[in-house]
């Protein structure tokens, strides 16, 4: 590795992570965003050249499944055919601002009506259907908007919504006291990772993606335990490890 410049080694690596990035997304679509934020990124730090390397490795991994979509639904389908029923329900008067149909039954309600008002139609010739209203609704009632924002991005950061509720009260609690316990060890950990001589980019990003799906769609354990929760644990572990070694220094 130390063989080669830094910038025929970023030349590498970069493209690399842009497939990674794109094979993240064909498992998780809500890891898709990801690959925006890497781009905004490189942007921002003045490298163009390598944003544009992230974003062509990722979309010449992901063309393939694009095209098999555009084929089956007849529109482009970039990776999902579920964002629109998903964006509909983060964004529709009736959200609460967490959790899916399950956790809302008044929004379960409206779904089968609005699919009873095109009768016919599968779910993934629905997706624009959902994209549609959710953004009428959205135009012409921002303030509105604004307010389920403001609490999607509360519950992104407390989980304590309905959807943890669901289940006994026993996954409740699993759920709340080690994420109350471990959040505070993993924001000093945050800070002196970031403050060190190699921040944790990636699993910055990898959180960003997270966040911004919550907030684009809706929060939920299923968008929060694969990025947030392991992000957590390893800044945690960042700081008491930092801690460790201080204890160890000799005076």
């Amino acid at each position: 590795r130390d063989a080669l410049p830094a910038s025929r080694r970023a030349r590498v690596a970069v493209p690399a992570g842009g497939v990674l990035l794109a094979l993240a997304a064909l498992v998780r679509p809500a890891s898709l965003l990801a690959l925006p934020l890497a781009a905004l990124l490189l942007v921002g730090r003045r490298r163009a050249g390598l944003a544009l390397l992230v974003v062509v490795a990722a979309a010449a991994c992901v063309a393939p499944w694009t095209w098999r979509n555009v084929r089956e639904h007849g529109r482009v389908v970039l990776v999902s055919a579920q964002g629109g029923v998903n964006f509909w329900i983060g964004n529709h008067p009736l959200a609460i601002g967490e959790g899916d149909l399950a956790a809302n039954p008044q929004l379960k309600l409206a779904n089968q009506a609005l699919r009873a008002r095109h009768p016919g139609l599968e779910a993934g010739q629905l997706e624009p259907v959902y994209y549609r209203e959710a953004l009428v609704w959205i135009a012409r009632e921002p303030l509105a908007w604004l307010g389920l924002l403001a609490r999607k991005a509360f519950y992104t950061v407390v989980p304590i919504g309905p959807s943890y509720r669901l289940h006994s009260p026993l996954y409740f609690w699993a759920s709340v006291l080690p994420y109350a316990l471990l959040l505070p060890l993993a924001l000093l950990g945050a800070r002196a990772a970031a403050r060190g001589p190699a921040p944790p980019v990636a699993l910055g990003l990898v959180v960003a993606s997270a966040v911004a799906t919550s907030l684009v769609f809706f929060p939920h354990e299923r968008f929060r335990m694969p990025a947030i929760d392991p992000a957590r644990v390893a800044m945690a572990g960042c700081w008491l490890g930092s801690r460790a070694g201080e204890e160890r220094r000799p005076s």
